[in-house]
Formats: structure tokens, C-alpha cells, sequence
């Protein structure tokens, strides 16, 4: 998609410059520092009571589940929810997106670019909060108690790969929706799906002790990221300029 990856840097580097950026920048540390130090101390006495291993993995890689799944939820979804429908609202209202797409620029190429713009950075922090979590919990409590590093492979792959694309195919499919209608329903999906993540994965964690760790539970992430990439894709196929614009004149932008 012929000028995708000028959107894409023009984009990343608007947020990365941003007060908000910052300030969620600042908070996600101080989440992610709050999560290592508070899961260890629970965790660190639970496992000074001496369970045999057999006993003590299950319930460990139900705990490194939990986190593996929350923190990039918690990191992708504040990252949708400040950039995936507002600065979009405002670029129409003040003709910003009109002016870009007057350009040379596809429609298609634009919306991706501004997709990956919202996933990117937040994907590289989700990883390396994910990694300071894992880490901490490993050695500050599990390996000193137990001899073992715990983080099943198929926890890592939800956690570092199928779930950031079912995020993605959000971010997208609520950019989409921004785009072509009034960017309070993309936001309304954007909102509504990342809560119904959020509280599935404690569902799950809660109740299904051991298909949180499976290879089930990872390929359902995939599966969810194919679901929402396939209806986003159906979308975009009637993406053009002249009903970007059109939206953009709505009572809502007045």
C-alpha cells in the first residue's frame, strides 16, 4: 500500500512526542513496577509453605498465565483507547484527515498506517513490561523456592504473539470504523471487545485453571485475531477517499 510506511513514521513519531504519550508512558511503568513487586509478595510466601513441584506448576503457570495474558491487554488497550478514535475525531473535524487524503496517498494505506502507528509502540512496551513481570516473578521467588524457570511456551506465545494480533486486528478494525462512520461507534467497539478480553482472561484464569496455559487458550487467540482481521478486511474493501470524506461531515463533527 503505496505510502503506508509515511503515515506509519509521520504517526509514531506525533505520539511519541505527545504529553500523553508521557504521562501513559509513566503510568504503565509504575503498573508494570507495582505488578512485579505485588505479585512477588504473595507469591513468594505461597511458595515458602514448601509444596512438592508436581503440586506448586499447575498453580504457578496459572499465575504466569494471568500476567503473561493481563499486562499486554492493559498496555494495548490503553493504547487503543487514547489513540484509536479521538485524534482521528479531531483530524476530521478540522479537515487534517481530508487534507491527507487529498493527497496521493490510498485509503487503505492511510488506515494502515495509522493502525500500525497505535500498535507499535504500545507492542514494544507490552513486551518489555510482559518481560519485567515474568522476570521478576522467576527470580525474586519462583526459581529461588522451586529450581524452575516457569513460563509454559504456550503462555509465551499467546502472550508475546497471538494476543497482540487479535489486538492489532482491533486497533484496526476500530480505525476503520472511525474512518467511514462517527468515530464514538469505533471507540464503542474498541471499549466493548477490550473489556470482554479483560474479563475473559479472569474468567478463564478463574475457573479453568488448565486452559489458561494450553495451546487451546493460544490458538483461541489466534483464532479471534483471524475473526476480527476477516471482518476488518471485509471492510476495507469498500475503503475509499470520497466516503472517508463524507463521514467527515457528519453532524458530529460540528
Amino acid at each position: 500500500m503505496r505510502g503506508m510506511l509515511a503515515v506509519l513514521k509521520s504517526d509514531v513519531d506525533d505520539i511519541l512526542r505527545s504529553k500523553g504519550f508521557l504521562i501513559i508512558a509513566i503510568i504503565l511503568g509504575v503498573v508494570t513496577i507495582g505488578a512485579a513487586v505485588g505479585i512477588n509478595i504473595p507469591l513468594s510466601r505461597w511458595l515458602n509453605h514448601g509444596l512438592p513441584w508436581n503440586k506448586a506448576k499447575p498453580l504457578l503457570e496459572l499465575f504466569m498465565g494471568l500476567a503473561v495474558n493481563y499486562m499486554p491487554l492493559i498496555v494495548l488497550y490503553t493504547f487503543m483507547a487514547t489513540w484509536a478514535t479521538d485524534p482521528i475525531a479531531r483530524e476530521k473535524a478540522r479537515g487534517t484527515l481530508e487534507s491527507l487524503l487529498a493527497t496521493p496517498l490510498t485509503a487503505k494505506a492511510v488506515w494502515m498506517g495509522k493502525s500500525l502507528a497505535i500498535f507499535l509502540p504500545a507492542y514494544i512496551i507490552s513486551i518489555l513490561s510482559t518481560l519485567v513481570v515474568v522476570l521478576a516473578m522467576n527470580f525474586a521467588s519462583i526459581l529461588p523456592a522451586t529450581g524452575h524457570f516457569v513460563l509454559p511456551l504456550p503462555t509465551a506465545v499467546t502472550g508475546f504473539l497471538f494476543l497482540p494480533l487479535l489486538m492489532f486486528a482491533l486497533i484496526s478494525l476500530g480505525v476503520l470504523v472511525s474512518f467511514i462512520t462517527n468515530p464514538v461507534i469505533g471507540q464503542t467497539i474498541i471499549i466493548f471487545i477490550g473489556v470482554v478480553l479483560l474479563n475473559l482472561v479472569g474468567q478463564v484464569g478463574g475457573r479453568i485453571i488448565w486452559l489458561l496455559p494450553s495451546w487451546d487458550y493460544a490458538f483461541y487467540n489466534l483464532a479471534g485475531a483471524a475473526l476480527l482481521g476477516t471482518v476488518a478486511l471485509r471492510i476495507s474493501s469498500s475503503l475509499t477517499k470520497e466516503k472517508i470524506v463524507l463521514s467527515s461531515k457528519g453532524r458530529w463533527a460540528q
